[in-house]
């Protein structure tokens, strides 16, 4: 693998990790403005929505801590999308290596 492949695949492998947090912020972006009788109680709900987010965030990263990244589903997606985008047919293979008792050719 080239150094540059290697480094689009670590960065697709972050950007999954961002997206699965991206999720939760936007639940939390879309509630922002949420109209309420009073200012207190506006703040109130608001700290509340980010306390609740910055929660589902911290579990979002302990399930990806839990199955040490590569097992996580949304990093195994890009790993096999990777690994299907630049695999190797079995007869290029055998063609390339020499077969077990040819003699080399």
């Amino acid at each position: 693998m080239k150094p540059d492949e290697a480094w689009r695949l670590v960065l697709e492998c972050w950007g999954a990790f961002f997206e699965a947090l991206r999720a939760v912020q936007g639940v939390a972006t879309g509630h922002l403005f949420v109209w309420a009788e009073s200012m207190e109680k506006y703040l109130v709900e608001r700290t509340a929505l980010f306390i609740y987010t910055m929660g589902r965030a911290i579990h979002i990263q302990n399930e990806f801590v839990a199955a040490t990244f590569k097992k996580h589903p949304a990093i195994a997606t890009v790993i096999h999308y990777h690994l299907f985008g630049n695999w190797v047919p079995q007869t290029i293979y055998r063609f390339v290596q020499p077969l077990e008792g040819t003699g080399g050719v």
